[in-house]
Order: structure tokens, then C-alpha cells, then sequence
């Protein structure tokens, strides 16, 4: 018997460890702290492939309503923001902008990428 731990557990890894432990009987607790949710794999119809894991969830069908953007934004810290002097929060605006600037020009030269980016370049 053990506990099944995944300390940021980026992406995908968090629906696996979960599966993972309801699949196995030997695994008795489980604690897992998630991250970079935005990450998760995406099909070609840009619907996350294991999100939502819950019933109810498929049902509701909200993975065509969530988006990687909306999963970023979820792990931002408001203190963060709030905390922020004008000057530095232009700068992390300004950060972001070229950083999607960048991850778009790399999408098109390499179009793989294209899976893995929060950008739809289509």
C-alpha cells in the first residue's frame, strides 16, 4: 500500500496520476498539486484530450468552452497583479505581448509547434 504524490504535476501528468490511482488497488491516498493546465494536449478540433475527466463535465461538454488562454489566466496570482507598480505592470504586459509575438512567428516557421502553442494560428 503507498500514496501516490505528483508535485507539480504539469499538464497532462495530473489526469494520469489520477488515473493511475483510481486504477490501482494498491494506491490508497492520493496528492496531487496540478499545474500548467494550459499545457494539456488538445485534439484537432482544439478540444483539450483529457479535460473534463468528471461525468459531469463530459455531459455539460465544457472543454469546447474553455480555452488555453482561460487556463493560463487561472494560474496567475491576483496578488501579483494587484501588488504591481504601474511601470512593472506595463512591463510584464509588454513581456507577454512579444512572448506571443514570438510563439506565433515560431508557429508558422515550424508548424509542430503548432499543437503545443496557446496561439491558434489557423
Amino acid at each position: 500500500n503507498f500514496t501516490l504524490i505528483g508535485l507539480h504535476a504539469c499538464a497532462d501528468l495530473t489526469p494520469k496520476i489520477i488515473k493511475l490511482f483510481n486504477e490501482c488497488e494498491q494506491a490508497k491516498a492520493l496528492v496531487c498539486v496540478g499545474c500548467c493546465y494550459y499545457s494539456m494536449q488538445i485534439n484537432e478540433d482544439n478540444i483539450f484530450c483529457e479535460f473534463p475527466m468528471s461525468k459531469i463535465g463530459k455531459q455539460l461538454n465544457i472543454s469546447k468552452q474553455i480555452v488555453r488562454g482561460t487556463l493560463r489566466s487561472a494560474t496567475q496570482s491576483n496578488y501579483k497583479w494587484y501588488n504591481q507598480s504601474n511601470e512593472d505592470f506595463e512591463l510584464s504586459i509588454k513581456s507577454i505581448y512579444y512572448r506571443a509575438i514570438l510563439e506565433f512567428a515560431l508557429c508558422q516557421i515550424f508548424p509542430d509547434l503548432a499543437q503545443l502553442s496557446l496561439i491558434n494560428t489557423t
